[in-house]
């Protein structure tokens, strides 16, 4: 491995490292709020509530 070859891998990785953590950062920041939770519909009256 030559030289100058050896420095641009040095360079390479950190800087890939740091694209990579930059872009999982963001990903998360950016992300949209998750849904609000849904209220369930009241249960309809059955046979026996409703002949009182």
């Amino acid at each position: 491995m030559m030289r100058a070859h050896r420095a641009v891998h040095r360079w390479l990785w950190p800087v890939l490292a740091l694209a990579v953590t930059l872009g999982f950062t963001l990903a998360l920041a950016w992300r949209p709020p998750p849904d609000p939770p849904q209220e369930r519909p009241l249960d309809p009256p059955t046979g026996a509530e409703t002949a009182k």
